[in-house]
């Protein structure tokens, strides 16, 4: 897989700026190109910085499809992102939204214009 990567990298070094204290939480500053003005610039450092930031994250080749890939042990179904959903145990047992007649399959749901609960006499 090849990428071409022509992005501009622009460091802006201040002597006056303190360095962040490891130990505590510090607001990110509106212009992210200001750093404190080390004692030696490491051009090879901020290259490879620049160079890590502006990779994709999921390089692929022109026309390159990634499947699905579904893992088991032999004799065993393979278990799918749809059937880990938290919501896969309903699944079959609620009525189907696209189906024509959804409302009147619901046997669970009260009648129209009864509370679905009981009073006692």
């Amino acid at each position: 897989v090849t990428t071409r990567i022509d992005e501009p990298v622009t460091r802006r070094y201040l002597p006056d700026l303190p360095p962040p204290d490891p130990g505590s939480e510090t607001e990110m500053p509106e212009d992210d190109s200001l750093e404190p003005l080390p004692e030696v610039i490491d051009l090879a450092e901020v290259l490879a910085e620049a160079l890590a930031l502006a990779l994709p994250p999921f390089p692929r080749a022109p026309g390159a499809h990634l499947g699905a890939a579904v893992f088991a042990a032999p004799g065993v179904a393979p278990m799918t992102d749809t059937d880990a959903s938290p919501f896969a145990v309903l699944r079959g047992k609620l009525p189907d939204p696209d189906a024509p007649d959804s409302a009147s399959t619901d046997t669970n749901a009260p009648e129209s214009g009864k509370s679905g609960t009981k009073t006692p006499d």
